[in-house]
């Protein structure tokens, strides 16, 4: 009974898939997702670089990135930044309180008769809202202009 939206709702080109450093991740992610047609992207002068893996055109696809919490501060002891890690054949990019995203997350079945196209149904933890809007709030700072809307 409601009225449609005068606007278009926001939405993302990316998948944002977090996990901590001391979660065992199982086999070769990166194998995976290029098997699957995904496009390895490689950004930043950081050892190793931030990673994108792209499905699809620039403008009509998407793209997954991995990310993990930072903790402490953001060079190590020898002053190298501390931005990336490694896991599974992928590299995270470390961002600080991703951890609270990470916190008490809600899970969602999504599959093919939910319009994902998936050969099975599977669950999927996504932030609460609280945690989502309190990280954002804590980053808003950060971000590039364009993100900070």
């Amino acid at each position: 009974m409601a009225n449609p939206p005068v606007h278009l709702p926001l939405s993302t080109g990316d998948a944002d898939v977090a996990f901590t450093a001391d979660e065992a991740l199982d086999g070769d992610v990166r194998t995976a997702l290029v098997d699957a047609g995904f496009n390895e992207e490689l950004f930043s002068d950081h050892i190793p670089p931030v990673t994108h893996y792209r499905l699809g055109e620039e403008n009509a696809g998407f793209y997954a990135e991995f990310l993990t919490p930072l903790h402490g501060g953001d060079r190590k002891r020898n002053g190298v930044q501390d931005a990336t890690l490694s896991m599974a054949g992928i590299t995270a990019q470390k961002m600080r309180y991703l951890d609270l995203l990470l916190n008490s997350p809600w899970s969602v079945r999504v599959g093919s008769k939910l319009g994902v196209p998936v050969a099975a149904n599977v669950d999927v933890r996504v932030p609460n809202p609280t945690s989502f809007i309190v990280q954002k709030l804590l980053i808003h700072s950060d971000r590039v202009s364009r993100k900070k809307a």
